[in-house]
């Protein structure tokens, strides 16, 4: 009897490894945000005319299979693609569901038709695995595509009103959620949570059914098709009660989208011992990068800000949470701001900062576009594919040498903020320098290094720039060993990346296919740990009777 106790002690020990390594797993991806319809057609498709923004263009899971080299080449170790349900038939306010947030059935597990088949997905993520690339489902909860019946009779199964919040008091015309409910402090979390987002039929939790059929559909979707992590939509706008089943249902890694500028909003979705979220996208960031990179306000406020959510939520969340500057529901940074020498201080930092770089499609060849009409979400085949795009060449270099110095496990530390210039460290080697000078500026930044500092232990001339491959008495640093202070000219208004410890070009490809590697392994964890578990449960069973 001790034996079999013993046996089952050991076994679910094995169990819970398996099932622990899902954001440690997530801490080291770059990842790359597409949309589906938009990023790649199957390969031998001629495309069908201009991009049609509102409607269907025929992108594919086996288009995106066929690009992967092309992210692999970029640096990403992940890809986000949008949700795979069945869309509602037809044009609403004149767009379609091309986005997948429209979903018409949730009953069963079948993929709209438009994006490929089953297989099809299913090659795309066994394929990116392969390759060392994690696969993320973007998946709602909060809402269903427009009906087309009062009655909900075409969504399946939520085809009762019963099953949607009604409208209540304070929801607009449409009952939609009102301006105001977003502009009140605090916000109006009630009407956020029952009015309709811009007039979509919003799902109501708090009914027994409506809650089963969301997790069963979730549960079923990952049993078929092995997705190694979760962007959960609309989080802000359901209850937090909810999303912590839905978490504890998906056994995988959850990246939330609270849209909010305000760090202090988003405690509670990922504190406690079951949190609603592992994590969440990191809009306060990005409202911050914007003023200072897009509008060229005072870079103070980026150590504001960065302080405030290491105090708030605490270092563990904050290095999983996904850092951009672009996504499909802001205007594109090139849109907003042309000068591409900002664009490359932005990437930079996004890039080499604590937390999980999120990369929009499109935004390594230039792409512009604002939200209205859907002009963010260009068709990228238009734009071409150029790896020798100066943009496309930036990140590839800076995610790969994220992955050479596995700075994720290197401490992030603001060492001076000023009106025009922004110096972190990762850890005791790499200084990162970003300006908000623009193109032509040639300020000067200056940072006292810490005592831990490695940097300048042998000299300027033994320094590295990642992104200007300069070194000795041409690199414009002015060291003072005796005050341990550097002065670090920015020629053009470009970002620095500093290091004591070099990696050609060569190595940090080597670097990053090892880390592709042994990605893989951790990236299996995710729907494959239930049936581990399960084998694991049966074994210690079997064990527990012959020793009994």
């Amino acid at each position: 009897m001790r034996a079999a106790i013993a046996c089952l002690l050991v076994l679910a020990g094995l169990q819970a490894t398996v099932l622990a390594a899902d954001a440690d797993a997530w801490k080291s991806q770059v990842i790359y945000f597409l949309l589906t319809d938009r990023f790649a057609q199957t390969p031998g498709t001629t495309p069908g005319g201009p991009c049609r923004l509102t409607n269907w263009n025929n992108g594919t899971w086996a288009g995106i299979t066929s690009k992967l080299d092309y992210l692999k080449d970029m640096g990403m170790t992940a890809i986000w693609i949008t949700p795979i349900p069945v869309q509602v038939d037809g044009e609403f306010f004149g767009e379609t569901g091309y986005h997948g947030y429209w979903a018409k059935d949730l009953s069963s597990t079948d993929v709209d038709p438009h994006f490929g088949s089953e297989q099809d997905l299913k090659t795309l993520i066994a394929t990116a695995r392969k390759k060392g690339i994690m696969t993320m489902l973007d998946v709602v909860g909060n809402h269903v595509g427009h009906s087309r019946s009062n009655s909900f009779a075409d969504i399946t199964p939520f085809n009762k009103p019963e099953h949607y919040h009604k409208c209540i008091p304070g929801c607009d015309q449409w009952c939609s959620i009102p301006q105001h409910a977003y502009e009140s402090r605090p916000q109006n979390q009630t009407l956020i949570e029952q009015c309709r987002l811009q007039s979509l039929p919003d799902l109501n939790q708090s009914v027994p059914f409506v809650r089963e059929q969301l997790l069963s559909w979730l549960d079923r979707t990952l049993q078929k098709y092995d997705f190694d992590g979760l962007r959960v939509d609309t989080v802000k706008h359901v209850g937090v009660d909810f999303w912590r089943e839905w978490t504890k249902v998906g056994k995988r890694f959850t990246l939330g989208e609270v849209l909010n500028g305000d760090a202090s909003t988003l405690i509670k979705y990922v504190q406690g011992p079951e949190p609603a979220m592992n994590s969440l996208l990191n809009f306060p960031l990005y409202y911050a990068l914007a003023n200072v990179f897009v509008h060229k306000q005072g870079m103070e406020q980026l150590a504001t800000e960065r302080a405030a959510e290491y105090k708030l939520l605490g270092p563990e969340v904050v290095s999983t949470m996904g850092n951009f500057i672009d996504n499909h529901d802001v205007p594109r940074f090139l849109t907003q701001q042309p000068d591409d020498a900002l664009l490359r201080n932005a990437l930079t930092w996004i890039l080499l900062a604590d937390g999980m770089p999120v990369i929009y499609y499109g935004t390594g060849s230039e792409m512009t576009g604002s939200v209205q009409h859907g002009g963010n979400r260009n068709c990228l085949w238009e734009q071409g594919y150029n790896e020798s795009n100066p943009t496309f060449q930036t990140i590839s270099r800076l995610a790969n040498f994220r992955l050479s110095h596995k700075l994720w496990k290197q401490p992030e530390q603001t060492l001076a903020a000023t009106p025009d210039c922004y110096v972190y460290s990762r850890g005791p080697n790499v200084l990162v320098v970003t300006t908000n000078g623009g193109s032509g500026s040639a300020n000067t930044c200056s940072v006292q290094l810490p005592a831990s500092s490695m940097l300048m232990d042998n000299g300027v001339s033994a320094v590295h720039d990642l992104l200007a491959m300069s070194t000795g008495h041409d690199s414009g640093l002015v060291w003072y060993p005796t005050t341990r202070r550097l002065t670090i000219h920015m020629p053009g208004g470009s970002p620095r990346v500093l290091s004591s410890s070099p990696a050609s070009p060569t190595s940090l490809e080597q670097s990053a296919a090892a880390q592709h590697s042994s990605s893989a392994a951790p990236a299996t964890s995710a729907a494959s740990a239930g049936t581990i578990s399960g084998v694991l449960a049966a074994l210690a069973l079997f064990v527990a009777m012959l020793l009994l």
